[in-house]
């Protein structure tokens, strides 16, 4: 089966699903991200702005719901969705999270500013590992004079005879 047979049952689907009237009702957290959607060539980039209901429930898991996505990766897109959403659904929402990207965070700002914003768990994972790795770089150029390399001691643990990483004595 082709994608575009499957596009246009779940574009059907969708289309049935965001009509459906309080659909947006109890939601008080959002998440926002960016999607590539290049395998479709959706018009323009292929970039859109995802929007999840971030909302617990009674058992405090957080189902992720997909409520949107919005042409365009741009704080823009962001902002008149909600701006769209009306004054009513911007008050209820208490917390928002979004990826390290200021057009989000300027549409949270604008649109939902009475939200706690929330920088998203992978992000902060993945600018943490980013800071530890240029630390681990430029202690290794500055202790060793070049860049990590097989049996380099801040890549080996000279304790653990089991560490494969270590070159072999010769």
């Amino acid at each position: 089966m082709s994608w575009h047979t499957v596009w246009d049952a779940v574009k059907f689907e969708a289309t049935r699903r965001i009509a459906e009237p309080g659909r947006l009702s109890g939601v008080d957290a959002l998440g926002v991200d960016e999607h590539v959607w290049a395998h479709t060539g959706w018009p323009g980039t292929g970039m859109l702005t995802g929007i999840v209901d971030h909302t617990r429930d009674v058992k405090g898991v957080v189902p992720a719901r997909l409520l949107y996505l919005v042409p365009g990766r741009t704080g823009k897109a962001y902002a008149d969705w909600l701006k769209e959403r009306g004054k009513d659904f911007a008050a209820g929402i208490k917390t928002a999270t979004l990826d390290p990207f200021r057009g989000y965070a300027n549409a949270i700002r604008d649109e939902l500013p009475e939200a706690i914003t929330v920088l998203d768990a992978f992000h902060v994972v993945k600018l943490a590992g980013t800071v530890v790795d240029e630390v681990r770089r430029r202690v290794q150029q500055d202790t060793l004079g070049h860049r990590g390399r097989t049996g380099d001691p801040l890549l080996t643990d000279p304790q653990d005879p089991a560490d494969r990483r270590r070159t072999p004595e010769r």
